[in-house]
C-alpha cells in the first residue's frame, strides 16, 4: 500500500517519520546511509537510527518476493530482534574498557560490524564474547 506523505509522518507533534523497508534498501544501496554516518560519525541517534534502516533493509531484502522493482510482499517476522551497541556501550556491560573492547574486535575474539567509522556489536555476541572470556 503506497500511502500520501502525511501517512508516513507518526509521533506527537509528527516528529516521528515513517520509512518503508522497501526505501531502506534504497538508502542502503544507493550508499546514502554510509554518507550520513560519516558526516555525522558521533551522533548516537542518527547511528541507531541508521542501524535499524541498516537491518530492516536486510531482513526486507532476504525476504521472498520482496525485489526491488516487484510489488510489496509480506515482510516476514523476525525469529529474534537484534539489538546493536557502540563499543562503549558494550565495554560497560561487559565491565572491560572501550580499548579492550576495540583489541577483542581486532583480534577476532568479538564480532562486530563496521557502520561508517563505527563499530556495531550485537548483544548476542557480546554476550557470547563474555561467556567466552
Amino acid at each position: 500500500m503506497i500511502r500520501e506523505a502525511s501517512g508516513y509522518i507518526a509521533g506527537e507533534n509528527g516528529l516521528v517519520v515513517l520509512i518503508p523497508p522497501r526505501a531502506a534498501v534504497m538508502l542502503l544501496r544507493s550508499g546514502a546511509l554510509d554518507a550520513i554516518l560519516s558526516r555525522y560519525p558521533t551522533d548516537t541517534e542518527v547511528f541507531n537510527s541508521i542501524s535499524a534502516l541498516r537491518h530492516v533493509a536486510t531482513l526486507y531484502s532476504s525476504a521472498p518476493g520482496t525485489a526491488l522493482g516487484t510489488t510489496f510482499g509480506a515482510m516476514p517476522e523476525p525469529e529474534r530482534t537484534l539489538i546493536y551497541l557502540s563499543t562503549t556501550e558494550a565495554a560497560e556491560r561487559a565491565r572491560v574498557t572501550d580499548r579492550g573492547i576495540r583489541k577483542a574486535i581486532s583480534r577476532g575474539t568479538l564480532k562486530a560490524e563496521r557502520v561508517g567509522n563505527r563499530w556495531q556489536i550485537s548483544t548476542e555476541e557480546l554476550q557470547q564474547y563474555i561467556t567466552n572470556r
